[in-house]
């Protein structure tokens, strides 16, 4: 029953997480419906404590697509590990 509890858990993050970056994914061109190869270029957050503007960092469609690939499975990995490290009699 418990890891019935778990996987529905995980299947609402899994959404939730889904709806987050909607938005970032309409505003930006995925490979499959354009060229993988073309360069994409994005404006980064300013560096804290300087007054200098933000950085600009280009890269190929399939380079953004392989590290949005890459950060959504260290998310999902670290939100497992974080629920298999819990002792056995909490609920929280």
């Amino acid at each position: 029953m418990r890891l019935v509890i778990i996987a529905a858990a995980f299947a609402g993050l899994a959404l939730s997480a889904g709806a987050a970056f909607a938005d970032d994914a309409a505003a930006t061109p995925t490979s499959t419906t354009g060229d993988p190869d073309k360069i994409v270029c994005k404006q980064g957050d300013p560096t804290t404590g300087t007054r200098l503007g933000a950085t600009r960092t280009c890269r190929t469609q399939r380079e953004w697509d392989d590290l949005q690939q890459q950060a959504q499975k260290t998310l999902v990995e670290s939100q497992l590990k974080s629920f298999g490290n819990r002792p056995a009699g909490s609920s929280n």
